[in-house]
């Protein structure tokens, strides 16, 4: 596989119309660069959040209390009189403060998947769309001691889901299959970009990243939801997650993940995004929309090969 960085170029994204300009030379290596992303890690808003009433509890079967735990947001975005229609939850996902994410063994990920599962099933009864999503580090926008997520519920639709959804359904109508099939077909036939290939799920650096060092975890069966995957599918997913992040925490990487859930009548096949925040968005790319990707995927596949531990139960 050629791991070496290519020269610049202006990449189309596999289905929508976004871009993504991969300029490979123009920073440092990832390892370099997550020496300063990472500087500012504590978070900044301490608060005890785990004597709030939970809205959901996991247990833990061998000490009885809580493994994972989803309660109101202590700090909703939204304020008082903006909160119609929307629901703002975090999900605390270790009882065990200050530990990191990528410190939890796969058994443990299973849990936080699953806890999703039951809180997006609860809130899409009331909502159009349910946003889940983690900020990892102060340069991610984490804000609490524990290692978390959000989960909100929104009465209308996100522009983001929305074009998604406009994207997916014209290329099903246009090429009678799913895109993300189609993508894990593809990049399994070029070997470029895959990270992690199993049998029920595989993980890619997009073609068109957008973000240095940005991974999708696609679950091969079309599932809509993360409400629609099995068990199995949710332990492969989990085990992914597993390898991503630990590969990122090996070089104190901050980032985001997100979960890209479907929205009513589209044929969009759900998948997680993980979003390393290793460079700002500068200029050039809040004006024009298209961000400058410093790490090309092929460079950035090599990278997590070399990085990702396994086995990955701790």
């Amino acid at each position: 596989m050629r791991s070496s960085q290519p020269t610049s170029q202006v990449r189309k994204h596999y289905y929508s119309d976004q871009y993504a300009v991969i300029a490979p030379r123009r920073v440092r290596r990832p390892r370099e660069a997550s020496q300063s992303a990472g500087a500012d890690r504590k978070p900044s808003l301490h608060h005890p959040i785990e004597d709030s009433p939970a809205l959901l509890e996991i247990p833990d079967g061998d000490s009885g209390d809580w493994q994972v735990k989803v309660v109101p947001s202590p700090s909703p975005a939204f304020a008082p009189s903006q909160e119609a229609g929307v629901s703002q939850e975090v999900v605390l996902e270790t009882p065990r403060l200050g530990r990191p994410f990528h410190q939890l063994s796969v058994a443990e990920i299973e849990q936080v998947l699953t806890s999703y599962q039951h809180r997006v099933a609860t809130l899409s009864g009331d909502h159009a769309y349910v946003s889940v999503f983690k900020n990892h580090g102060a340069p991610a926008g984490a804000r609490l001691a524990h290692t978390h997520s959000y989960i909100v519920g929104m009465d209308v639709i996100p522009p983001g889901p929305a074009a998604d959804r406009i994207a997916l359904t014209r290329y099903q109508h246009a090429h009678g299959t799913s895109a993300l099939c189609d993508i894990i077909r593809h990049e399994m036939t070029w070997d470029q970009r895959i990270i992690i290939p199993t049998r029920h799920t595989t993980t890619i650096c997009p073609y068109a990243s957008q973000f240095p060092l940005e991974a999708w975890i696609i679950p091969h069966r079309q599932c809509h939801s993360i409400t629609d995957l099995s068990a199995e599918e949710i332990h492969s997913v989990a085990d992914h997650l597993k390898g991503v992040t630990v590969a990122l925490g090996s070089s104190n990487i901050d980032f985001n993940y997100h979960l890209m859930e479907s929205v009513p009548d589209s044929c969009n096949h759900f998948y997680l995004k993980v979003t390393p925040r290793l460079e700002p968005r500068g200029g050039f790319e809040l004006n024009t929309g298209i961000p400058v990707n410093p790490v090309s995927p092929e460079f950035a596949t090599d990278w997590y090969r070399r990085h990702i531990q396994a086995p990955y139960a701790v």
